[in-house]
This record gives structure tokens, sequence and C-alpha cells, in this order.
């Protein structure tokens, strides 16, 4: 700390962050005097009488600097030494050096010498490891040398806090997909990562934006508006607008084009580029748009497996370097009351029967699985999950050998997962494929196609078939799955080990983690 010509004088205290170093420089060319009295030492009509020396404060000139960057408070201290103080004036930080650290300030307190317009030593320096998204951080250091060695008069001394803290990064997340009344994959992950993430970074601001209530809890303040159509491309980006977000999060659904600001979305699957026969022409069309625009829009990309990440590298030519794979999660899940054999009478279920979640579509493959169960003798082929194909649901529950059962709640999926011999996932394509993750959770032999991202989950706990279009191949590994009784301990137990190291917190962390770096970008 030196002081200048006009009477200022300059704090020079040197910073660290986590790769970065660099110089912090405040510089104070003026503190205006503010009488008040000091603390002890001197009479109330002493204190008054006292003024700050010109080489303190510089006169009655007001302190003219950059603002926006923080508080300087500036104090005189009476002779008697540093415990006597009162505050003379306020300034503000200048310059922040490298623009990286805009919105830091310094946050520590010297007692430094001051004798009119000489060179001031300063007591203490500042080291501090400090990164700008981890919240408020202080750093005190205390010392007025009272006496000096040299003979040099001291008039006053002068107390210089610098105050350093952090803006917390504010992060907006697009939480509508989870106040949807039918819960697919894309809806669970969206309400079970959400739920966790103001825990997984607790040092970030979040904003949580949805067009309509959710009819239960997500566990997080959730700002409703409220719009009738286009809600995620004309709505949510009049709210950003407003808000200023350091980054939009969106979870499972899509980048508004209105945002230019830094975003980050996850990818669950490709499918309408696998499969664009399942799609209109026009969702089609608006899927692969969004897409693109999130490809250009963000830095990094979160997709859900290696399945995904590969098939946005060969579709859509993302480098590689900037994917990051975050699986989902499994919560844990109450076993069925034995009284719920009643509720499975009144879904008109008796026996031994196969279980396939998901939409009713032509992707996951409904109708060669059922011809592959009706190979086999006293077993039916249960559907649960919405319809997206109603020519398809309709064909399928002409069949006397398949239960549709349409979306259904909570509680009844439970059910029956706890009840089903055998679950079974013919998908043609999956971006991460959660039925496997939740059977697999419950101890359920698994039989599976051996496509896309299904392998990933299902590891050596499941059982495969090699051609999903293959009725009669389906057919011989879910026979096996259902009578092998010593094959399904096996699995049932290298199901349930498997499925405990994926967990929503696992995931919420993961997330969280990407978010930090698109941050940091």
């Amino acid at each position: 700390m030196v002081t200048d010509a006009s009477g200022g004088f300059r704090v020079i205290p040197r910073i660290w962050r986590a790769g970065v170093g660099g110089d912090l420089q405040a510089i104070v060319l003026v503190a205006k005097a503010r009488r008040q009295p000091c603390r002890h030492t001197l009479s109330r009509a002493e204190q008054e009488k006292t003024k700050t020396p010109p080489g303190a404060h510089g006169g009655d000139r007001t302190h003219q600097i950059d603002t926006g960057h923080g508080i300087l408070k500036v104090a005189a201290l009476a002779a008697g030494g540093p415990h006597d103080t009162g505050p003379v004036g306020e300034a503000e930080i200048c310059v922040l050096e490298d623009l990286r650290e805009r919105g830091v300030f310094l946050g520590a307190h010297h007692e430094l010498r001051v004798d009119r317009g000489h060179e001031v030593r300063p007591s203490a320096r500042v080291h501090q490891l400090f990164d700008p998204l981890q919240g408020r951080r202080g750093v005190h250091a205390v010392d007025a040398h009272p006496e000096d060695p040299c003979d040099v008069r001291h008039d006053r001394y002068l107390k210089v806090v610098l105050q350093m803290g952090t803006k917390r990064a504010t992060v907006a997340v697009d939480i509508n997909p989870a106040t949807r009344p039918v819960a697919t994959g894309t809806e669970t992950f969206t309400r079970e990562v959400c739920r966790r993430l103001p825990a997984a970074a607790p040092q970030l601001a979040w904003r949580f934006f949805a067009s309509r209530p959710a009819t239960a809890s997500l566990g997080v303040d959730v700002t409703v508006l409220p719009f009738r159509r286009g809600w995620s491309q004309v709505r949510l980006p009049m709210a950003l607008a407003a808000d200023r977000p350091d980054l939009l999060f969106v979870p499972a659904h899509v980048i508004p084009f209105a945002w230019l600001g830094r975003s980050l979305t996850v990818v669950h699957d490709l499918a309408f580029e696998i499969h664009p026969d399942a799609y209109g022409t026009a969702e089609r069309a608006y899927l692969r748009a969004t897409t693109a625009w999130a490809v250009a829009r963000c830095k990094v990309l979160i997709a859900v497996s290696e399945s995904t990440r590969q098939d946005l590298i060969d579709r859509y030519h993302v480098a590689p370097e900037r994917i990051r794979v975050v699986p989902l999660g499994i919560a844990r899940h109450a076993q069925a009351k034995a009284s719920s054999a009643v509720a499975l009478d009144k879904l008109g279920l008796a026996g031994d029967f196969v279980l396939q979640v998901g939409r009713v579509e032509a992707r996951k493959n409904q109708g060669t699985a059922l011809a592959a169960v009706e190979q086999l003798d006293g077993v039916t082929l249960v559907l649960a999950g919405p319809t997206r194909d109603a020519a398809l649901a309709s064909r399928l529950a002409s069949s006397k050998r398949c239960r549709v059962l349409g979306a259904v709640d909570a509680p009844t999926l439970d059910l029956l997962y706890d009840r089903a011999a055998a679950v079974l996932v013919p998908s043609l394509y999956e971006g991460f494929g959660l039925p496997v993750l939740e059977a697999m959770a419950r101890g359920k032999v698994v039989v599976a196609g051996n496509v896309s991202s299904l392998p990933e989950v299902g590891g050596e706990a499941a059982l495969y078939f090699p051609d999903p279009k293959d009725a009669a191949g389906i057919a011989r590994v879910l026979k096996v799955a259902l009578t092998d009784q010593a094959l399904r301990r096996t699995l049932g137990a290298a199901a349930t080990a498997r499925a405990a190291t994926f967990t929503w917190e696992r995931t919420a962390k993961g997330v969280a983690a990407v978010i930090d770096e698109a941050l940091k970008s």
C-alpha cells in the first residue's frame, strides 16, 4: 500500500483460486470524512473536535471510483492505537484485473500505518484459495504496528477493511416435465434430479420454473408461469430475460430459441433419428431443430448413456470431449402388501404374467413381445404405460394373452413389478432403459434385447436376446428365465446388487458437477 500525490492510497493484495492467479487492485483516491465518535479514550467533546489528517482521507473531496465491485471501508484510528477507532468514510473497489474475478470482493482487514503522504507499509498479505462459485469467504489479518522502530511520527492510524465475498451463481431450471400427470423416463428423471439439486450444489442459487403446479410435492419451490401453448419457447424466455440467470439447465426438454445465455441440457435419446417413422413430420422436424440448437448453444452436453453419447457423435457430429455421461438412478421402493392381491384381481390378473413397462408404440416392440409370450404356456403379457399408438394398443388388447392397463399410478406399478414372474424389455431402441433398472432394484429377472443402452444398464445381471424382432428367439430366452430356478436366484441377487450402484443421489451429483463445469466454461 502506498499513498499518492493526491493523498489517496492503493491496496494491492494478491489472491488465488483454483487455476487462476492474479492481483486484485483496489485504488482509493479519496475517502470523504464522516465525523463519528471514537469508542473510547477521548471524551465526547474531544471526539467531536477530532479531525482526520488530510493525508489519510484527502480532504473533503468525494470519492469517485468504479461501482459494482464491492466496498472498501476506511476508518481513522485515534493516536492511542488501533483499538480506538471510528469510521471516516467509504470508497469502492475500482478494478478487478482478471475479468473472471468480476463480482468478487476481497475480504480481509489490515491495520496500516499512515504518515501524511509518506509510504505506507502493509502489515499483512492475504493468501486465500478462492473459488467465485463457493459462497462467501473471509480472511482477516490485523497488525497496526503502534510502535515504529524508525523515528517517524504517525499522527493517525488507518484501518482498511477489504470485504471479500462472492455472488452466488444463479441456475434457472425448466422443471416443467416433472409436473406432467403421467410420468415416463424423462419426467421421472426431471423430478428425482431436480428435488436433489439444491443439496448436491448448495453453493448455487436455484430457480425452478414450470407452466403448471405439480400434482405432488416436488421438494423445491417452483415459480409457476401459466401459458397455453409454446411455454418453453415463449413464456420461459420472458421469465429468463427478467431473472437473468447465469445458466439455464433443461433436464428433459428443449433449449428456447430466444435464450442466448449459457445453457446446459440432457439428451435422453435420439429415437426420432433412429426410428423416424414413429414420429409425425412436424414433431420430427421440431425435435431435430431443437436438438441441433442445443448442440450449437451448449458447450457441454449431458447424455444418459454411452449409447446416447455415441448417437450424438454419429448423428450430430458432436466432439466426444463435449459430452458427459450421467446415468439415471433408482429410488428405494416399498414392498407390496399382502392385501394387494385384491388389487391384482381388480386389474383382471390371475396366474403368472410377464410385465413390460413403457409407452405403447412401435419402438417399444409390444407386438413382437406378445408373439413371443403366445408361444409359451400359461403366461400373460401385461403392458403398463400410456398409449401413444391407439391402433397398436387396440390390436394388443384383442388378444386373450395380453392385458393393456394404460398409465398406472406409482403404487400399482410397484405392485406389478413385485408380482411379475419376469420383466421383459424388447425395445428396438432405448436411450437408457429405466424399466431395466426398476426391475433389478426389486430383484426381478430381466429379459432384454442386446441393443442400444440396455446392456449398459443390465450388465451381467440380465438375460439378453440378440434380435428384438425375432419372436421365437425372445420366447426361448424367456422360457429359460421363467423355468430355471437356480438361474433365477442367481440373477435376482446380481440384479439387486447392480441396481444398488444406481442412485438418484449419484445422478444429481453428476449433473451438479456438469452444471459447475458449464458455469466456469
